[in-house]
């Protein structure tokens, strides 16, 4: 009932949704019933709401919630409509930096930029690290990664960012493997994103 998904998304906090319990895909259901005729700033912040609550994993389906939000906050942060009050309910998190030595002589990207530089005030690369660090962590279906990055932007840098530490490097390697294998479905853009850095 479109009503009580108002209700639930305007009323309760994040943690309050984790507390219902309710699956992620029901979540989704409701989040797209609300988005039909909601104001542009309603639909930001259930988004970054949903966002946050994806991000914590605790309910199931989790990356659900990731896949239908990324793509709207990440495209609304770039075009300056959600700030950096974002963090008031999701948390900051930074790059992960592996220590050099061998891992510094066996990276085949080694040519590439070491660090993955993100200013305090950029947002949209901070989004980056947050989303590509809970698909590492949390172990979520490669595809459901696929679907999250979809953009042209966001899966660059999201590629750019993995190559710069071990953990990232081996979510890569996973990727190229399930592509080559035709397990995963990959868009016109992100196929460019792969080609090009495979020929450079």
């Amino acid at each position: 009932n479109r009503s009580i998904y108002l209700l639930i998304f305007t009323y309760l906090s994040v943690k309050g949704i984790e507390y219902l319990a309710i699956e992620s895909k029901i979540l989704v259901k409701g989040y797209e019933e609300v988005k039909v005729g909601g104001s542009r700033d309603f639909v930001n912040a259930v988004s970054c709401k949903l966002l946050a609550v994806g991000l914590t994993d605790t309910l199931r389906g989790s990356h659900l919630l990731i896949e239908r939000t990324f793509p709207l906050v990440y495209e609304e942060v770039c075009a300056n409509k959600i700030t950096d009050g974002i963090w008031k309910i999701i948390s900051k998190e930074y790059a992960i930096h592996d220590d050099d030595g061998l891992f510094s002589i066996l990276n085949p990207f080694e040519k590439k930029k070491k660090r993955f530089e993100v200013s305090y005030w950029d947002v949209a690369r901070h989004l980056i690290i947050k989303v590509v660090n809970s698909y590492i962590k949390y172990s979520w279906p490669l595809q459901s990664f696929m679907a999250s990055l979809q953009g042209k932007k966001e899966f660059r840098e999201s590629i750019q960012y993995c190559i710069t530490f071990e953990k990232g490097i081996r979510l890569l390697n996973r990727l190229f493997s399930e592509i080559e294998r035709g397990n995963l479905k990959i868009n016109l853009e992100q196929k460019q994103i792969m080609k090009k850095l495979f020929d450079s």
